[in-house]
């Protein structure tokens, strides 16, 4: 088993990274993930949302492994995605596993968004992957490039995530703007 943890602080608050990470998928920085389908999705008692999410990707390191192209996995790939917003302590929580190969190669990934409390403008990222490989023969290898692939998406990500924040920001400003228009 490989761990790959990392934390980053966003420029943008967590209203604006939060909207940001619902809308990452897909985008030009990962154009590896193909789709995300919401599959269900409910606002609890206490006004948390949840959604479930399904993720369809293309890893290109796995279709070059002649034992994935006999098992006719060359295509899509998926993973299904837990994620709670909690607006009152101001936390997004990303929860995702791999689907496809799973029992072969297991993929534990948790994201967690939450307002810098020291200042409000900006946001923390905590970010961690557990890899396990289940073939002793080559966990180690895999393990270890997994943890690379996992370093540069995660570089990737918040690219995604900063420009979506800027796209956001053009957005609120503009309907700012046309509010103001409209009023008599």
């Amino acid at each position: 088993m490989k761990i790959f943890k990392t934390e980053h602080v966003f420029d943008y608050s967590w209203e604006e990274v939060t909207r940001a990470a619902f809308r990452k998928y897909p985008n030009e920085h990962t154009p590896r993930v193909s789709a995300v389908d919401v599959l269900k999705r409910h606002v609890d008692s206490s006004g948390r949302l949840h959604s479930l999410r399904l993720i369809t990707s293309c890893w290109s390191m796995w279709t070059s492994i002649s034992f994935v192209k006999m098992l006719g996995l060359e295509g899509s790939m998926y993973g299904i995605e837990k994620s709670v917003v909690d607006p009152v302590e101001k936390t997004l929580t990303l929860r995702s596993r791999n689907v496809t190969l799973n029992g072969l190669l297991n993929v534990m990934e948790v994201l967690q968004y939450r307002a810098d409390p020291a200042e409000p403008s900006k946001t923390v990222l905590a970010h961690e992957a557990e890899i396990t490989i289940s073939s002793p023969l080559v966990s180690g290898f895999v393990e270890g490039r997994m943890v690379d692939v996992f370093s540069d998406s995660a570089m990737l990500g918040r690219l995604a995530i900063a420009d979506l924040c800027l796209a956001i920001q053009q957005e609120d400003k503009e309907d700012k703007e046309d509010k103001a228009f409209s009023q008599p």
